[in-house]
């Protein structure tokens, strides 16, 4: 017995049904396999459409793909994250690109996500070489298929399932300590020589150091290093269980770039190591301490001790 054929109303109204209970409740993925990649490497304009499509997407499937289109998918995946455009490029990119010669300082004072993703590859054996050297972090898996793929990567976990505290909170604490390092060295270097600045108005510019070699060398390494150094290597900001239950945690902070940006740096680099430095040097030279006509070096000497 033939089936009655649906009319074209309600067709209609049986997609729309579909893509609206797609739209609120399924993830998108593409699955491709080997021979397919074979043929989108021929013609740059489909592996670029492909490309397109698999960001739109929660997940791209390569299946029964060799070593070489493993890198290949990655570093063109790579090079679009990067800013430039695949083998053949897209009008998007190319405006952004065009933007960005007019005025290269669009993106100084505000910091947009889509201008700096990373890409990540992950693999536990030899023909996972290739993909992980091509990514921005590549991790090894030392496994049963040997130590390859470990050698080769950026870092190496035993299982798969570190990858999830290896992300969400070692890679939360590391950023953490390096935009705190970097931030704490070039403040206690623009607190610190900026009080020789000050100190030039007071000697006509002749560049007389206003601090004795070994107070400054001590004050380089134990006095305003080691703080830096200890917060750069033990700094745990919240605890690891706190991290692992709010993943969303690892997002605002790293990849929305939280702790460094270029306003973050003019304000608690260079404008409070500035007032910093201000408040340091002309109190004590305010108060004429050791800052009369008959000054010796050692009074210098005295008085740089107390700034």
């Amino acid at each position: 017995m033939k089936q009655p054929l649906l009319s074209s109303e309600s067709d209609t109204a049986a997609g729309t049904s579909v893509e609206s209970k797609l739209s609120a409740s399924a993830s998108l993925a593409v699955v491709v396999d080997g021979e397919t990649l074979a043929e989108l490497e021929k013609y740059p304009e489909l592996l670029h459409m492909f490309l397109s499509l698999g960001t739109l997407c929660d997940a791209v499937v390569c299946s029964r793909v060799s070593p070489a289109q493993k890198a290949l998918v990655v570093h063109n995946m790579r090079v679009r994250c990067e800013g430039g455009s695949g083998s053949q490029g897209g009008e998007d990119q190319q405006s952004k690109k065009r933007a960005k010669s007019r005025n290269p300082l669009s993106n100084l004072l505000r910091h947009n996500n889509d201008d700096f993703m990373v890409t990540l590859a992950i693999g536990d054996g030899g023909n996972d070489i290739a993909m992980i050297q091509e990514a921005h972090v590549g991790i090894g898996i030392a496994g049963q298929e040997g130590l390859q793929a470990s050698r080769a990567a950026d870092f190496s976990i035993a299982q798969f399932r570190f990858l999830q505290k290896l992300l969400l909170v070692h890679g939360r604490w590391s950023y953490v300590r390096v935009s705190t390092f970097v931030m704490g060295t070039f403040y206690k270097c623009m607190a610190f020589y900026v009080t020789q600045l000050i100190y030039q108005f007071y000697t006509g510019f002749s560049g007389t150091s206003l601090f004795e070699s070994w107070t400054l060398s001590m004050y380089n390494t134990l006095f305003s290093i080691l703080p830096v150094l200890v917060v750069g290597i033990f700094e745990q900001d919240l605890q690891p269980e706190t991290l692992l239950a709010y993943p969303e945690l690892y997002k605002d902070m790293g990849p929305a770039n939280h702790l460094f940006t270029v306003p973050l740096f003019l304000r608690k680099v260079v404008l409070i190591g500035f007032l910093h430095s201000i408040v340091a040097s002309l109190f004590p030279f305010a108060a004429r301490l050791n800052l009369g006509n008959d000054m010796t070096t050692n009074d210098q000497y005295t008085n740089s001790l107390v700034v």
